[in-house]
């Protein structure tokens, strides 16, 4: 599932404290992805996971006249064992949570390259979270930088705003941490 994310979907990432914010700081963030050229002026289907608003009543209220959502379908308090694009969300979740953890230093794990037939990297060990980088960094919502500052920095494309949102209940040492991890990608090279 991990590889058909990094090939086949485009993602985003909320940081937020706690689950009480969740469903508030996803639309913020569903806002700022749909001013991204790829998603701009067309048509939605959004789907929401159960809990993320108090009822499906209160999340209609919470999008009812919204511009931004004109074009978008809404619904929510969805089952994620009826919808495929849930559960991986979910996975997207597991997998940038680990490596926001990472990157604030609560995760240490390394893990041994398993590339036989590749005499460079096969049995070397790398960081968890660059491993779970490496598979999914072609999917985040992104755009190239407007004004790139030498060609190494044109290997790399902004996520923030479209492909990241950081909500206001998130501490300062966090939301650094998630600026740093998520805020721009690397796409070049990594061999």
């Amino acid at each position: 599932m991990k590889a058909f994310i990094g090939r086949h979907c485009k993602i985003a990432v909320c940081v937020v404290d706690g689950d009480k914010r969740l469903g508030p700081a996803a639309l913020e963030l569903l806002s700022a992805a749909l001013s991204h050229p790829l998603l701009e002026g067309q048509s939605h289907q959004v789907f929401f996971d159960q809990g993320l608003f108090q009822s499906s009543r209160a999340a209609a209220r919470s999008v009812h006249g919204i511009a931004d959502f004109e074009l978008c379908k809404f619904h929510f308090e969805q089952d994620s064992q009826m919808h495929l694009g849930i559960q991986l969300a979910d996975i997207v979740a597991h997998t940038c949570s680990t490596m926001l953890l990472e990157t604030l230093g609560h995760v240490t794990k390394r893990i041994v390259v398993n590339a036989p037939g590749d005499s460079v990297y096969d049995g070397i060990e790398i960081e968890l979270g660059f491993e779970m980088w490496a598979g999914i960094r072609y999917a985040f919502l992104a755009m190239n930088k407007q004004n790139p500052k030498d060609d190494f920095d044109l290997a790399y494309v902004d996520v923030h705003p479209w492909g990241l949102f950081i909500d206001e209940s998130v501490n300062e040492q966090v939301s650094k941490a998630a600026m740093k991890r998520f805020g721009e990608n690397y796409l070049g090279c990594i061999h």
